[in-house]
């Protein structure tokens, strides 16, 4: 089972279309195998670029790290920040890539700076159809999976 809220921060990087998250002292995150998890299911995403501290003077507030050179649009304007908020169906097409409620995932906006990407899987809020002939076993594997979804909730809330 995946998590409803999945919070990734780090350095957005892009190596022969491989789009991926590298943080400190951690694997990096391939995000077509985050993506793959949701795949064909109603979810909202944000996407946009995240400096770790505010510095105003710094190309995207301190999130670039093209030192001047960026091709994804702090040469000409430096004081943009990426934010891309998506909702609905997430597919992917061999034309377009990833694409929530059939616009595109603008990934290719992303390497090369520090950012963040929130997912929010949106059927994984549902209340569950209650079944009245539940056991008590039943019943205690859905209350460990209630505390497991909210064990989760903690963590991203907390990062």
């Amino acid at each position: 089972m995946s998590l409803p809220l999945q919070v990734i921060e780090g350095i957005f990087s892009e190596h022969d279309g491989v789009h991926s998250v590298s943080r400190a002292g951690e694997a990096d995150i391939d995000l077509s195998e985050l993506l793959t998890k949701h795949l064909e299911k109603v979810v909202e995403i944000n996407l946009h670029h995240f400096p770790l501290s505010l510095n105003k003077a710094a190309p995207g507030g301190g999130s670039c790290l093209w030192h001047g050179f960026c091709p994804h649009g702090h040469r000409e304007h430096p004081g943009w920040l990426f934010h891309q908020k998506l909702s609905g169906v997430l597919t992917l097409t061999d034309s377009q890539g990833w694409e929530v409620g059939g616009v595109p995932l603008d990934l290719a906006k992303m390497p090369g700076h520090q950012g963040r990407l929130v997912l929010l899987d949106l059927a994984a809020l549902d209340e569950p159809e209650m079944d009245d002939t539940q056991s008590p076993d039943d019943l205690i594997r859905e209350a460990e999976a209630m505390v497991s979804l909210l064990s989760g909730l903690q963590k991203a809330v907390k990062t």
